[in-house]
Formats: structure tokens, sequence, C-alpha cells
């Protein structure tokens, strides 16, 4: 339903989506009222529908304990230096963190973590690092994601016409989808627009 009315101590619900489907980052949705007053749309409030993660990231099972991927290397074979493992990479020079103000720590420890390039035959970063570089720009990505907030008399807009709009959603690439334009939505999906009435 568009334009849908939008009650007291009710919840607005909306999906939003490109016409082409496309799989694209959270989008930032602002409602704008009659007086000019601008409600942006909480992040929190706005969930992926199918959540992508792009770059795909490898499953690594050893990711689920803690001490893995921090920074920090605990170079016993027993906790995380261990085959497949490498503590996250954390004992690399590339990847560690230095502790105790300790300069030479990373170089100290027995990093494990390397592949041989193909270009010198010597040791290059390896598995983590790679992994390490996309976890560092990964983002969400979904073809719908949901909308809701509280209508209530914390919501700062005046009853009445409200127009809402979508911007700043990323494809795989990067690039905004939608670009200054308020964006076209899959048809039949609820299009932003509702009258506020409390």
């Amino acid at each position: 339903m568009c334009n849908p009315t939008l009650g007291d101590q009710s919840e607005a619900r909306y999906i939003v989506s490109t016409s082409a489907r496309d799989l694209v980052s959270k989008p930032t949705i602002r409602f704008t009222d009659t007086s000019g007053t601008v409600y942006t749309v909480p992040e929190a409030n706005i969930v992926a529908v199918s959540p992508v993660m792009w770059p795909t990231l490898p499953t690594v099972d050893c990711l689920s304990e803690s001490t893995v991927r921090d920074g920090v290397c605990d170079p016993s074979a027993t906790l995380n230096n261990r085959d497949g493992c490498w503590d996250g990479g954390d004992c690399c020079q590339d990847t560690c963190r230095q502790v105790f103000s300790d300069g030479a720590y990373c170089q100290a420890q027995d990093c494990r973590d390397h592949s041989i390039s193909p270009v010198t035959g010597r040791p290059t970063s390896g598995f983590w690092s790679s992994y390490n570089a996309k976890a560092l720009v990964a983002r969400e990505l979904s073809v719908e994601w949901k909308v809701t907030f509280p209508v209530d008399d914390t919501l700062p807009l005046i009853d009445g016409v409200l127009t809402g709009t979508a911007c700043c959603m990323q494809d795989k690439s990067g690039l905004d989808v939608l670009h200054a334009n308020k964006g076209t939505f899959v048809a039949g999906a609820p299009c932003l627009d509702a009258v506020l009435t409390r």
C-alpha cells in the first residue's frame, strides 16, 4: 500500500529496494513534513532482509574465539597459533599489534601465515592478511531493506503529509545507485510517502 496513514502508537513499516533489485548497502531514509522538519530514521531501524557480506569472507572455525584477530599474538600452538588458524594473523608483522611498547615484539613471533610469492619466490602475506584487508572494507548488502520506527509523541514531525526519500545506497562497486534522485522502488512495495495522524 502506498501513502499509508500512520496513526498514534503504531509502527511505520516499509520495504526499500531499487527497481533493478540490486544488492545495495543500507540506505539513509528521511521523512519531511509540511513545515520542512526532517526526520532521519535511525540506522538501527533499517535492517537487511537477506544480508550478504561483500566482499565475501570465507568461513573460518577459529573466528569464534575472542583471542583470534584481536591484534595480539598468542604464540602458543595449543592456543591459537595452530594449523589453519595462525591466531588470525596476529603473530605476523603485517597484522600484529605491538604490545607493552615493545617495538620488536611482532618481529620476534613465529609468523606461520605466509604464502610464497610466485614473482619473488619469497614469503609474502598469507591468508589472514588478505582476510583482514577484505574485512576492513566488507559491507552488508541486501536486495531489500526493512525500515521500521514507532509513531508516537517522540517523532519530531507534525501531523499531515510526509514525504519520504531514500539515498546513499551503494552497490558492490561502491557506486551510489540512486545518485541525487529520489529513487524508484520495486513495484508493489510501499512508497515512502505517508500521512501522519496522531
